[in-house]
């Protein structure tokens, strides 16, 4: 009998942690779109942060900063996309990363799984009393909230739905309580403009 072809296709997340890390990553993406279109020319640590080895720790401080909202929140299962990426009084991704990034790293779920490798190498960075491991820490922390607050102010308001009680209609990310639910319908919209235009396009 010959063996069943690997499935390729990439497995969708089955768990809140998952989510977070899928999420982070498209975030990072997003981040990386955006500084090509503008045309702006990278810096040595901005290279090293979307290409290099930094890029996984730091998508998994992103995505340790927005499990600790859900929590914070209690959000269920079907409201995830409702953390906020900022919002009024800190109370978003961006402000937990400011504040309690080590915090955030500390109550990630399991002791293994996706991410955690990088997980545990963050915390013992951020222990270290060595000058290198100390900057790696500042580093990628300082690059993770860049991350989050570039795409959230480029996001736009997109969801009409429940947001923070405190976010007002207009003003910057974080007073119009910018959520994750803002990029991923953005995403769906980039999406579908791309398949219409390579449809238009084998037509011409």
């Amino acid at each position: 009998m010959a063996a069943a072809e690997p499935n390729s296709a990439p497995r969708p997340p089955r768990s809140c942690w998952e989510y977070c890390l899928a999420w982070a990553d498209l975030l990072m993406a997003r981040r990386i779109e955006h500084l090509r279109t503008d045309g702006t020319r990278l810096t040595e640590a901005e290279t090293a942060a979307f290409h290099g080895d930094d890029r996984p720790l730091i998508v998994v401080l992103i995505a340790a900063a927005l499990h600790e909202r859900m929590d914070h929140f209690a959000l269920p299962d079907d409201e995830l996309h409702l953390v906020p990426l900022g919002a009024p009084g800190e109370e978003g991704v961006t402000g937990t990363l400011r504040r309690h990034p080590y915090q955030a790293l500390e109550n990630t779920p399991g002791p293994a799984g996706p991410g955690h490798a990088e997980v545990h190498r963050l915390l013992n960075a951020a222990r270290s009393d060595h000058p290198d491991e100390r900057g790696l820490w500042d580093r990628i922390r300082c690059a993770a909230r860049e991350t989050v607050v570039d795409v959230a102010t480029f996001a736009g308001s997109r969801h009409d739905g429940r947001r923070h009680p405190l976010a007002q209609s207009s003003g910057t990310y974080w007073e119009r309580g910018v959520m994750m639910a803002d990029v991923l319908l953005g995403e769906q919209h980039r999406r579908q403009a791309a398949h219409l235009a390579a449809v238009f396009g084998e037509e011409d």
